[in-house]
């Protein structure tokens, strides 16, 4: 039989504002208030990372007068139906190597393979579109970029392969 816990037992002190509080589960450490807060604070920092990526995109659409829009996929991604990813593009032709899965990171941690194995199975529902990870460390102006091998070889042949068309076409 199970030993009951008294109330007096089951009160914590949250470790960010003090106040005490009844968990709802084992390792919680703060109470509602205070992880309220740090929910907010996080969707807002992954917004403003998903926005500076799509108007650092816009910009050199626009530099080199490509017609394509990208923006920030409403609510992260959630409309499943309408683009699963973190970004929505509009006007892209069908062979774009911009038709991928994007998934913007801005965290301390960085769980790499559980994110890209996240995105592949969302798109194995839907699209089947490569995944690419952008992920940056918080108030790091640096980002990086995970794909999968076998799409960064392609990418790159792809751009080998039109060089090489260019170069033909001037001679």
């Amino acid at each position: 039989m199970e030993q009951e816990i008294s109330l007096e037992e089951q009160i914590r002190c949250c470790k960010k504002c003090g106040d005490k509080f009844i968990p709802t589960y084992k390792t919680q450490v703060l109470d509602k208030k205070c992880l309220s807060k740090l929910g907010v604070r996080s969707k807002r920092k992954g917004a403003s990372n998903e926005r500076r990526f799509a108007q650092k995109l816009q910009g050199l659409f626009d530099k080199y007068e490509l017609k394509y829009r990208v923006r920030r996929t409403p609510a992260s991604g959630s409309f499943h139906d309408l683009e699963p990813g973190d970004l929505l593009f509009m006007g892209l032709p069908d062979n774009s190597v911009f038709k991928r899965h994007f998934e913007l990171k801005d965290c301390e941690n960085w769980l790499i393979i559980e994110w890209f194995k996240k995105a592949e199975d969302v798109e194995k529902e839907g699209n089947n579109r490569p995944v690419v990870l952008n992920i940056r460390k918080p108030n790091m102006s640096k980002a990086y970029v995970v794909v999968d091998e076998d799409d960064y070889i392609k990418i790159l042949i792809e751009n080998e392969i039109f060089k090489h068309e260019q170069k033909n076409k001037k001679n």
